[in-house]
């Protein structure tokens, strides 16, 4: 299994990849959750994505909209990004982004504290640039507002690589 989940602060992508985690023969699976701390450019990912076997919490699409609301230097650009999303489709790397309603996301920010209030400052723009990349990557979305966590890990299951869906 290769499985990109991004999205927007408090869509439920780490509670989504842990339950994933949990059914798959987590033996042969990495688990990554990446932040942008660690040295996120165009070689990173390129040979993070030659992983044979693994779940990606983040993904370098993250690198399109995080700096630009953040106002950090940004290490990919666009074409970098189309060539590792294009990469993806040809190693049948599966990508998803996941989001919910902005009530879901007021109450999910309520349940955990200690967030950066610049997250939840900007948290609307965010989840803006991710249905942006969804639209010119052709990659699908997943409200998980009032959906169970089986149900979308089915929703998940049912999407073809990158951009697609089997029904």
């Amino acid at each position: 299994m290769r499985l990109i989940i991004t999205g927007h602060d408090f869509a439920g992508k780490s509670t989504i990849l842990k339950e994933i985690y949990k059914r798959e023969d987590s033996s042969s699976l990495s688990y990554m959750h990446l932040s942008y701390r660690e040295p996120t450019d165009y070689e990173f990912y390129k040979n993070t994505l030659m992983f044979s076997n693994f779940l990606m919490d983040r993904c370098f699409l993250d690198e399109l909209i995080y700096p630009m609301v953040f106002n950090r230097r940004q290490n990919l650009n666009i074409e970098e990004a189309r060539d590792l999303v294009n990469f993806c489709k040809e190693q049948d790397i599966k990508i998803i982004i996941l989001e919910c309603s902005n009530k879901e996301i007021e109450r999910r920010i309520n349940l955990r504290a200690g967030e950066e209030p610049e997250v939840l400052e900007n948290i609307k723009l965010i989840k803006s640039g991710y249905r942006w990349l969804a639209e010119k990557f052709n990659i699908p979305i997943i409200d998980t507002t009032d959906i169970p966590i089986k149900e979308v890990i089915e929703k998940i299951d049912s999407y073809n690589i990158v951009g697609g869906n089997n029904g």
